[in-house]
């Protein structure tokens, strides 16, 4: 389902204008807002406890505070029905929630030439 071009709403009234799509996976896909701002994820599952899983979700991620400082695409609305999703600032360069969870392996691999066990920053984030 190509959403380019459509308007979309969330859950405050604020409309958006879906410009390109950004990336596709799993879950949904992610579509860049008009006006450079914003960025719309539209989830492909619908359901009212995907919803409510999504709401529980968002307001738990509003009292992480210390998420305000990195460089991660924070929810901001929830989306109108029909459509579930949510929208976020739209940053260059930004980190996915699941990247900071489940880190690539190689972030782990221990430095050969280093006294003790370290973190291979140039390969993490």
């Amino acid at each position: 389902m190509n959403l380019e071009g459509k308007r979309i709403n969330d859950e405050r009234g604020n409309t958006y204008e879906l410009e390109r799509e950004l990336g596709r996976g799993g879950q949904g896909a992610v579509y860049a807002a008009k006006g450079g701002k914003r960025a719309v994820k539209i989830l492909f599952d619908r359901s009212s406890s995907r919803r409510e899983l999504l709401r529980g979700q968002l307001q738990n991620i509003r009292r992480m505070h210390e998420l305000r400082d990195l460089a991660i695409a924070s929810p901001l609305e929830l989306l109108q029905a029909p459509h579930l999703g949510y929208v976020m600032e739209l940053i260059t360069g930004m980190t996915s929630i699941a990247q900071l969870i489940h880190p690539p392996a190689s972030c782990f691999i221990r430095d050969r030439t280093a006294a003790i066990n370290s973190y291979r920053s140039d390969y993490c984030w």
